[in-house]
């Protein structure tokens, strides 16, 4: 006889994801998702200057892709918590723009580190 499948709201919390690992609520990952925002801001201020300082270019860069995939990787396993609730869809949306947004931000840091001198 076969069972009927549980919709995820039914499911017992202990056989599902504990994402409290990687952020305790939406509130913190929304304080994230703001922080990682304004990181793309700040790198942009690199464009044209990587030359003056790359190590410090390059440790922003690395601070805001961690950020940016912690961000991701939340919102990607809470959408497939339950992929028909818009809600997580829409979450998704938002931090795949941001995900482009950071990648099209730093554009400009591989030809500018491929213009510095091998030295």
């Amino acid at each position: 006889m076969l069972k009927e499948l549980k919709n995820r709201n039914e499911m017992d919390p202990r056989y599902t994801w504990d994402l409290t690992a990687i952020y305790e609520n939406m509130d913190a990952f929304e304080a994230a998702f703001a922080e990682a925002k304004e990181m793309i801001g700040q790198l942009q201020k690199w464009q044209g200057h990587v030359k003056d300082d790359p190590r410090t270019a390059l440790r922003e860069y690395s601070n805001l892709y961690e950020k940016v995939e912690r961000v991701y990787t939340y919102i990607g396993l809470y959408r497939d918590e339950d992929n028909g609730d818009p809600v997580r869809q829409q979450l998704s949306d938002r931090v795949t723009s941001l995900m482009i947004a950071a990648r099209s931000a730093a554009a400009f840091l591989d030809p500018e580190l491929l213009m510095l001198p091998d030295s």
